[in-house]
């Protein structure tokens, strides 16, 4: 069963604007390299990864559920989720979208597009990926973890089009995954449409700075006193 998803032009527009940074561009990854549609529950999720940061954009379809829109999903490959948005680009009002025989088809005003889906791919699981960090607690990075700034600039593409804050957290992983030495996400949300995850990188070689730090930081003849009652680093065998 096929069905039409109508959604507003601008806010597809936007949703790509925000996921787009976070795809693949690696044409051997074929189930990474583009966007993945996923209509659920009555919700269009337009989702993209690296797996090194992940990014998610929603927007409440009106009627679906009624209409008894399908769930369902398909992988816009990258280059045709970028020509999708430059068409978007001077749209107004609702655009049609249908997923049906292999492609993904938009009807906005007097344009349309057609685009072939990846066949066959398996987009991953991103709810399974980061639900063990939106449920668990809020906890420090860690000095022994940093986060790739390229990477996390990727969060603020949907956020710079509309003026929105970001709200961030840093997330701990389920319990079995902490035990294996991984490291806490951090996450960000824009809104009630976008949420946002990278993936932290473990630091070797040089220590946080954060003692010459808490020194330069304080009044003046303070800098003894401040290096004095700064934070104890770990021992290398903790």
């Amino acid at each position: 069963m096929t069905s039409t998803i109508s959604v507003p032009a601008g806010k597809l527009r936007l949703m790509l604007t925000a996921v787009l940074p976070h795809a693949n561009d690696d044409d051997t990854l074929p189930a990474l390299c583009g966007v993945n549609f996923e209509m659920c529950g009555g919700t269009l999720f337009l989702a993209a990864t690296d797996r090194y940061t992940l990014g998610v954009a929603r927007e409440q379809v009106p009627g679906a559920i009624a209409a008894g829109v399908p769930d369902q999903s398909a992988l816009l490959p990258l280059e045709a989720a970028r020509d999708l948005r430059r068409m978007l680009k001077k749209q107004a009002g609702d655009i049609a979208i249908l997923i049906e025989d292999g492609n993904l088809k938009v009807e906005a005003g007097s344009v349309s597009g057609s685009w072939a889906t990846v066949a066959k791919a398996k987009f991953p699981k991103w709810r399974t990926l980061i639900r063990p960090g939106l449920t668990g607690t809020t906890v420090p990075l860690g000095d022994g973890y940093g986060v790739n700034a390229e990477r996390l600039t990727r969060l603020a593409a949907g956020a710079r089009k509309t003026g929105e804050a970001l709200r961030i957290r840093v997330l701990l992983p389920a319990k079995k995954d902490q035990d294996r030495g991984r490291p806490p996400m951090v996450a960000a949300t824009v809104g009630d449409w976008f949420l946002g995850v990278v993936m932290p990188v473990r630091m070797d070689g040089a220590p946080a700075q954060w003692d010459d730090w808490t020194s330069v930081t304080a009044p003046a003849g303070k800098a003894d006193d401040a290096a004095e009652t700064a934070p104890e680093k770990p021992d290398a065998a903790s």
